[in-house]
């Protein structure tokens, strides 16, 4: 017991008598342990923050076609997205462009599938809902204080089919897209529903 009350006493002795030494150690440690954790936040959360922040601003990767056609059929687009790793793989949007009338004025109308758009396209400002049904569309916010349609609105669509056979269908607008880019000015409509309606030869 007399042993460990000495060597107690040597050491508070030998700390109070130092007191500026042991002070710049405690100060060195501390500095060392905030530069330490300072890198691994950095080492840890950037990368994430990175990813994130890009991934706000769309997709990061766009295929386009070549040729005279100006076509890229859907397997083209899924072989290769094959290339790419499956963890780094946000979503994969396709677009299909045709020129739809609203009340007689045409628009540039997308085809797309809602479901990827919503992952891929986190800036976009809808306000209302995604659709969920065939016959419902979002439209951009540009066309929405043109026509005066708001969400919940049902406007009819016409435009004629690849073998030029007028149609007119009625759909319902779910939600209105701000993104402060093109998108204001496009309807959006989910591809099935747009194949359904271009491609029909009935």
């Amino acid at each position: 017991m007399k042993k460990r009350l000495v060597f107690a006493n040597m050491v508070f002795r030998s700390l109070t008598r130092r007191r500026s030494r042991m002070i710049a150690a405690l100060l060195a440690i501390a500095i060392g342990a905030t530069v330490l954790c300072g890198m691994l936040t950095i080492y840890l959360d950037i990368p994430r923050q990175l990813g994130r922040e890009f991934r706000s601003y769309g997709a990061n990767m766009v295929l386009v076609p070549t040729g005279e056609t100006g076509i890229m059929h859907m397997d083209d687009v899924m072989e290769a997205a094959d290339y790419l790793p499956p963890d780094k793989l946000v979503g994969v949007t396709p677009y299909r462009y045709e020129s739809l009338s609203i009340n007689r004025q045409p628009y540039t109308t997308a085809g797309v599938r809602f479901a990827q758009v919503a992952k891929t396209s986190p800036y976009w400002q809808l306000d209302g809902e995604w659709p969920a049904r065939p016959n419902e569309i979002i439209i951009g916010a540009e066309i929405a204080r043109f026509t005066g349609i708001a969400p919940g609105t049902q406007t009819r669509i016409s435009g004629h089919t690849r073998e030029m056979k007028p149609f007119a269908v009625d759909m319902t607008v779910t939600g209105v897209v701000k993104s402060g880019g093109a998108e204001e000015s496009i309807i959006f409509i989910e591809m099935s529903a747009l194949e359904q309606i271009m491609d029909s030869t009935d």
